[in-house]
């Protein structure tokens, strides 16, 4: 049997730090065949139990304010099945969010979505990471994606397309040029794709 989850955690009363920190580490045994999961509201970290979902195909954050950002994106790394993760706002916080996606780490991970996360600094694959990877998709809050965000797009053995959603202004051209030169770098050729 299939199963979807939806968590929202938006309080009027919590949007402080630390808001509802900690507040899904009381739940003992989330459903063993859970396969999406959509946690929405001021979590500030991911409970330890999320990387015993086996099941876990779909997983999306919105607002969840998480401010360790590599420790999560560890933690996430180790959910076997996971085929698609969308990061969207305020997913993490902090005045420079980055990801370092390690060798071995999202082994099943088809699609990755970073949505407006605003302060992204850097947005690293090791070889090695995220072998089965088809999709990135990303969209800033500004114009102001700069140049070195993401680094390791060669070493992405998958990756068909890259689709930069467009926001507002469009992006700086020495942003999308360089992601035009990652990507010619990468075996498969990936296509960069403007929305």
């Amino acid at each position: 049997m299939d199963m979807d989850m939806d968590v929202d955690v938006n309080r009027r009363d919590s949007l402080g730090y630390p808001g509802l920190s900690g507040c899904l580490d009381d739940v003992s045994s989330p459903p063993a065949n859970l396969q999406s999961l959509k946690l929405y509201g001021n979590i500030v970290k991911l409970p330890k139990w999320i990387q015993g979902l086996t099941n876990l195909v779909k997983l999306r954050l919105r607002s969840s304010r998480i401010v360790e950002h590599d420790a999560a994106i560890q933690l996430l790394g180790k959910i076997p099945n996971l085929a698609t993760l969308r990061l969207w706002r305020e997913s993490f916080m902090g005045k420079e969010v980055g990801f370092n996606f390690r060798r071995g780490a999202f082994p099943n991970l088809v699609v990755l979505e970073l949505d407006r996360l605003g302060n992204l600094q850097s947005v690293k694959f090791e070889e090695g990471a995220t072998p089965k990877l088809e999709l990135l998709q990303f969209r800033d809050w500004t114009s102001e994606a700069s140049t070195g965000l993401f680094i390791g797009l060669p070493s992405l053995p998958s990756l068909k397309e890259f689709m930069l959603m467009e926001f507002h202004n469009g992006y700086k051209d020495e942003f999308v040029e360089e992601l035009r030169a990652e990507l010619a770098k990468n075996l498969n050729r990936a296509a960069l794709k403007r929305h």
